[in-house]
């Protein structure tokens, strides 16, 4: 068993992200160690897949694009190739009473996640300005989105046409930049 678990960005000697176990026990685990708080403030979203009910009464979850757009009140944008990587899933998810989209391009560690949901003009800016914190901008063809890259990844938001797009991926900006193209 591994004692020692990290993740290096590329050129870099020292980990990005780093567990170690120093004192291993075994026994069973109690549910409130895997429940988080957040911090007083914080704007808190929480993505749900819709379920219908099938001919058995089984609940479903909605997926493919044709299955999924049935569901949506805006044009998705899912091409079956996003910055070279082949479509793997697309899947219904709500956001309160919004029905948006989750979109996954490519597998693994190079995946690209693309969440689209209809913009309403509420929604702050990566970012926001509100708290002192800044992010980069970047053009999207016309479009400015606000990036935030980091060693382990990044997540790009912009949008376009009346639709909000979330760009993410363990992944450098280029590759995520890349991405956005793609859905204008």
């Amino acid at each position: 068993m591994p004692l020692r678990a990290a993740i290096y960005a590329q050129g870099t000697q020292d980990p990005v992200l780093e567990l170690k176990a120093t004192d291993v026990s075994y026994g069973a685990i109690p549910g409130s160690r895997f429940s988080t708080t957040p911090p007083t403030g914080a704007k808190v979203t929480e993505l749900n897949p819709p379920t219908g009910v099938d001919a058995q009464g089984k609940p479903t979850h909605v997926t493919g694009v044709a299955d999924v757009q049935k569901h949506l009140d805006f044009q998705l944008k899912a091409p079956a190739e996003l910055a070279g990587l082949p479509r793997r899933s697309v899947s219904l998810v709500q956001v309160g009473e919004t029905k948006g989209a989750l979109t996954t391009y490519g597998q693994g560690f190079g995946a690209i996640l693309v969440f689209q949901i209809k913009a309403d003009g509420s929604e702050p800016a990566i970012g926001g300005g509100r708290d002192g914190l800044t992010l980069p901008q970047v053009n999207i063809d016309g479009a400015t989105g606000q990036e935030l890259a980091t060693a382990l990844g990044t997540l790009l938001k912009f949008e376009s046409g009346g639709i909000s797009y979330l760009v993410a991926g363990s992944v450098p900006p280029v590759a995520a930049e890349n991405a956005a193209r793609g859905l204008r």
